[in-house]
């Protein structure tokens, strides 16, 4: 288990960040800020490589994806979330392209963190509207209830100006 503390990680979400260089950017910046003012750390666990398919449930993709366990932990509160990186960090990571693998994880914090928002509609159809979703999709109801899950968690962990300062990371 890696810990970062608390610097270097949509709930199941994909999302692509490339930094380069080893100079902190102001992405990275904030995120690392929003885990110093709130006393957070934050750990990684990678679970390793996947078929997007085998993740997601897609049948026609060929992509792969990394797996992480990720956890927040404040004083004695911790809450964890899945998280997976883009195919295009995947492919860097494995092929072992050093640069670009030392920038995701550098920008970790970010990437995950940029993630992490409450916009998720407590109501259904309007959640499947939003994301391109089929109301009847057992995969659509299954998300549904992961973003209500995402936000419980949130809300046991962070006061609601924290998690405004949450919400402005971008």
């Amino acid at each position: 288990m890696q810990s970062i503390r608390p610097m270097m990680l949509s709930a199941g979400w994909v999302i692509n960040f490339n930094f380069e260089g080893n100079k902190m950017s102001t992405y990275t910046e904030q995120a690392q800020k929003f885990l110093d003012d709130t006393g957070t750390t934050l750990n990684k666990v990678s679970l390793g490589y996947k078929n997007q398919s085998e993740a997601w449930g897609d049948k026609s993709s060929e992509l792969i994806t990394c797996e992480y366990k990720v956890t927040l932990t404040r004083g004695k509160k911790s809450v964890t979330f899945p998280y997976f990186c883009s195919h295009t960090d995947a492919i860097a990571m494995q092929s072992g392209k050093r640069e670009k693998a030392k920038a995701f994880h550098d920008s970790f914090a970010y990437s995950f963190l940029a993630c992490m928002n409450l916009d998720y509609s407590a109501d259904f159809e309007e959640f499947c509207s939003s994301f391109g979703y089929e109301e009847d999709s057992r995969r659509a109801y299954k998300a549904w209830i992961d973003t209500l899950e995402q936000n419980a968690k949130l809300r046991s962990m962070f006061s609601d100006a924290e998690l405004e300062l949450l919400a402005e990371i971008s």
